[in-house]
């Protein structure tokens, strides 16, 4: 099954950013007038295998955590000069999948997956097509209904990736994606993400693990 995502053209900007933690009046700077820049059509894989702030970076890339210093720029605006309505117009640009699986245990799989999506202006039947053809090539269409707690880690790791790739990100964020992964799985994911390269979406996967990415 071949999915296609439309071009994207969104770039990250990071100009003298700043970001400390205080814990019990002791203060830690996780990042130091940071400048960095991510660019459309990118993949980047960051490397922390000593808890450097990778977690936290994302975080900040995805509006959840703010930034004491500095600025931040995503597709040319200042997200510091977003209203609340614009922002969450920005979030809804941006798929983020954290290092622990996620998953509400109340919902099914197929619910879990869908529910971003209901942001979207889609169909229903749209919905449930690009749903269904995520869970079928990762082998997932028959435990549909199934909850959370009878999936192996394995299982709701992909399905934490799946619900990323069917909101079709402008920015797509990644903690340890591939650590509950099967090499097999993890070379199933790789292509996704190389078609959404190829059509310009910003990729950051950070990881403790050193891996060669062969795209």
């Amino acid at each position: 099954i071949l999915f296609f995502f439309e071009v994207k053209v969104v770039k990250i900007e990071m100009e003298n950013i700043v970001k400390i933690h205080v814990e019990k009046k002791k203060y830690f700077v996780i990042f130091n007038k940071v400048n960095y820049t991510f660019y459309p059509g990118d993949l980047y894989y960051i490397y922390d295998p000593g808890h450097s702030g990778k977690t936290t970076l994302l975080n900040l890339l995805c509006l959840q955590t703010k930034y004491d210093e500095g600025t931040l720029c995503i597709g040319g605006k200042s997200i510091a000069h977003l209203f609340p309505h614009e922002k969450n117009k920005l979030k809804r640009k941006i798929a983020y999948v954290q290092e622990n699986s996620i998953l509400y245990p109340k919902l099914s799989i197929r619910e879990n997956i869908l529910l971003p999506l209901h942001v979207h202006l889609l169909e229903t039947q749209q919905k449930e097509e690009r749903v269904n053809e995520y869970l079928m090539e990762y082998g997932l269409i028959d435990k549909a209904d199934f909850y959370p707690k009878s999936l192996s880690e394995e299982e709701r790791q992909i399905v934490c990736l799946i619900r990323a790739f069917v909101q079709k990100p402008d920015i797509l964020l990644l903690d340890e994606p591939f650590a509950k992964l099967s090499e097999s799985v993890v070379e199933k994911v790789m292509e996704k993400l190389c078609i959404m390269q190829n059509s310009g979406h910003v990729i950051i996967i950070a990881s403790k693990r050193d891996r060669k990415l062969n795209n």
